[in-house]
């Protein structure tokens, strides 16, 4: 399982999670400010609504270009 955050808009996060090649969820929120204080919510939301801990994630890929 892949954790993708995508923070490249300013007022924007996506969070995704990627199994076998395909996402499988996905979670936005609007974050013009506070976004350290959204992601981390979001972060932990998509993981707790697919009933998976983060010892699952492979890797944590993180695009904030």
């Amino acid at each position: 399982m892949i954790l993708h955050i995508d923070t490249t808009e300013n007022s924007k996060i996506l969070v995704s999670l990627e199994k076998n090649g395909k996402i499988t969820s996905q979670k936005f929120a609007s974050a013009k400010y506070a976004q350290g204080e959204k992601l981390l919510a979001l972060v932990d939301k998509i993981l707790n609504d697919n009933n998976l801990s983060i010892k699952v994630l492979e890797k944590i890929i993180i695009n904030n270009i």
